[in-house]
C-alpha cells in the first residue's frame, strides 16, 4: 500500500525522536529536549504531508494528525516551561500576558496547520485547550474570542 511504502522511514524516524524526547525531558535535559522535540515537530509534518499525498483513509491519517496536534501544543508548552526553568523574567511581562500571548501564537499555528496541511481535528484540540484555561481564568475574555475563532475555522 502506497501509505505505508511511501512513510515507512520518515515514520520510523519520528517514532525514534518521540522516544528521545520523553527520555530527554525526563532526564531534564531540558535544551536538548526542545532541539528533539523541533526535530519530531518537524519529522511529523512531513509524515503527515506524505501520507495525505498517498490517499489515506480515515483511520489511517487520524493518528498522526492527533499525535500533531498533541505535539504542537507541546512544543509550545515545553518552550515556556524551559524559559522559566532557565529565569527568563518574560520582559517584565505577567504570567498572564504570556498565557494569552501563548495562546495567539498557538491559534495562528492551528489556522496555518488547518489551511496548510488541512489538519484533522487540529483546531478542535486547541480549543479545548483554551476552553480549559477560561475556566481557570475567568477574567480572561480574551479565550471566549480565540476559541470562538478556532470553533468557526474547524467548520
Amino acid at each position: 500500500m502506497p501509505v505505508y511504502t511511501n512513510t515507512s522511514i520518515i515514520f520510523m524516524l519520528s517514532g525514534l525522536l518521540n522516544c528521545t524526547w520523553i527520555l530527554t525531558w525526563h532526564y531534564e535535559y531540558f535544551i536538548a529536549s526542545l532541539a528533539v522535540m523541533f526535530t519530531y515537530l518537524i519529522s511529523l509534518i512531513i509524515l503527515y504531508r506524505r501520507m495525505k499525498n498517498s490517499n489515506p483513509g480515515l483511520l489511517d491519517i487520524a493518528p498522526f494528525s492527533i499525535n500533531l496536534g498533541w505535539i504542537s501544543v507541546a512544543t509550545i508548552v515545553n518552550v515556556a516551561y524551559v524559559l522559566k526553568e532557565y529565569g527568563w523574567d518574560g520582559f517584565d511581562l505577567s504570567g498572564e500576558i504570556w498565557t494569552a500571548i501563548m495562546l495567539v501564537v498557538g491559534t495562528g499555528l492551528a489556522i496555518i496547520f488547518k489551511f496548510n496541511l488541512s489538519l484533522f481535528g487540529h483546531t478542535m484540540r486547541l480549543e479545548f485547550v483554551i476552553r480549559r484555561l477560561q475556566r481557570a481564568l475567568p477574567t480572561w475574555h480574551m479565550g471566549w474570542l480565540l476559541s470562538s475563532l478556532l470553533h468557526h475555522v474547524s467548520r
